[in-house]
């Protein structure tokens, strides 16, 4: 016989734990990376891949009827090391589940000696059957990470003022060009528009030909 999940929160704002009345069979626990992809010219797409992203957990399980009778409503307690004390409704598990979410208190997730994360409630959602008492019930989680704090000691104000940033992915686009020594029609339609066939527009906005010496002029794009 395998052995059952211990799931168990434990919100470190108040000071409450709750354990869920019924566990579910599976809890996927995924870890990602962040990824930007771009597309470069002449050679296709390519994938940078950067840190982990936060991670993520969601929960799918059910509330059964106050009235199942004592050995089920026994599982609406407050449970932890084996003592079981505090016994609440369905109802109450419902409204306590909300206003952790509401306050944005800070959870700290345990799952047997799987996981053991602080993390916020992202959304909490019971769905009531019409031919049931029975509430089936989905409920996330996101790690929850001090954006002031760094491991290197350092705040998010220093890693703005560093320059680590996401970059603007809009070019800005610039009306005249002086054209240098080193230019030429497609050069300047290449570096300013993206696209070196745009040098036959540059060149009729300006009255010139593909042999017009540029150097010194200035020019409309």
């Amino acid at each position: 016989m395998s052995n059952r999940l211990t799931v168990y929160f434990y919100n470190q704002t108040r000071g409450e734990i709750l354990t869920l009345p019924i566990n579910p069979d599976a809890i996927p626990l995924p870890q990602q990376m962040n990824v930007e992809r771009y597309n470069v010219i002449d050679y296709g797409e390519i994938a940078i891949i950067g840190n982990r992203q936060l991670k993520t957990i969601s929960i799918n399980s059910l509330f059964l009827d106050d009235n199942a009778g004592s050995v089920l409503t026994t599982t609406y307690t407050n449970i932890l090391t084996g003592v079981i004390n505090n016994l609440i409704t369905k109802q109450s598990t419902i409204s306590k589940l909300q206003a952790w979410q509401e306050a944005k208190d800070l959870i700290r997730v345990v799952i047997s000696d799987h996981f053991n994360e602080l993390m916020k409630i992202t959304r909490f959602e019971p769905v009531v059957l019409e031919s049931s008492k029975v509430i089936h019930y989905q409920i996330d989680f996101i790690e929850h990470r001090d954006p002031i704090k760094d491991t290197s000691g350092g705040s998010i104000l220093s890693i703005l003022a560093s320059g680590l940033v996401s970059r603007n992915a809009i070019r800005t686009l610039v009306s005249t060009v002086t054209a240098k020594a080193s230019d030429d029609l497609y050069s300047i339609a290449t570096r300013y528009t993206g696209d070196s066939a745009n040098w036959t527009t540059i060149a009729e906005k300006n009255g010139l030909s593909i042999d017009s010496d540029i150097v010194g002029k200035v020019l409309r794009l």
